[in-house]
């Protein structure tokens, strides 16, 4: 299995997308990351998704939440077809101690949390509803269509966070893992653009770390 960084290009101020996307049998398998979030829906087909150490089937109909350090990959023997958003987490946390809650399964999970929200989950109505809204808003793009589309992810997060919630799926805490991701996130980039040369101690940081 490959693994890699994508760099996703988001406009500064407005950093989101959606688009619907196409696996067919005999995609390269490629465990990639990003620092974008990222939202799936499977629209239909079926196949195998790959998140991190865990194994997921793909079904119509199925949500998945990916955050900007899970390694991850979808692929199929058939076909496959997703509705994606992708989103900088700036976009949503304005350094507002509120706005972490909406970011909260992403980060602030337990040994009981699942990437996966299944079609069968009563919240699941809701989500499909919310997010069809916001394609159809993201192709029409008419006036005012991107404070709609954030109020509309707004609403898709706190509906997953109420999901996760009500499921005991929640824990850590969103606020030191940010802390601490962003004090090495600089240098992570930075190995992983010099791995091959002699690198040397960076950010008054020890061997160690």
């Amino acid at each position: 299995m490959i693994y890699r960084k994508d760099f996703i290009t988001l406009p500064k101020d407005f950093p989101f997308n959606f688009y619907n996307s196409l696996v067919k049998a005999g995609r390269e398998p490629v465990l990639h990351f990003h620092d974008c979030l990222e939202i799936n829906y499977v629209e239909e087909g079926s196949g195998v998704n790959i998140i991190e150490n865990k194994q997921f089937e793909l079904r119509p109909g199925d949500f998945y939440i990916i955050n900007n350090l899970e390694h991850h990959h979808a692929f199929t023997d058939g076909y496959l077809r997703m509705k994606i958003i992708v989103f900088d987490p700036r976009f949503i946390w304005q350094n507002n101690p509120f706005d972490y809650e909406y970011l909260t399964p992403f980060y602030k999970r337990n040994i009981r949390f699942s990437n996966c929200v299944k079609k069968e989950n009563p919240f699941s109505g809701k989500l499909i509803s919310i997010i069809e809204e916001i394609e159809s808003e993201w192709i029409e793009k008419q006036e005012g269509y991107r404070m709609i589309i954030k109020a509309l992810l707004m609403k898709l997060l706190g509906v997953f966070y109420r999901h996760f919630k009500s499921n005991d799926e929640l824990g850590e805490d969103v606020i030191a893992f940010h802390k601490s991701y962003d004090r090495i996130r600089d240098v992570i980039e930075y190995i992983n653009d010099n791995y091959e040369k002699n690198l040397t101690l960076l950010y008054n940081m020890s061997p160690k770390h």
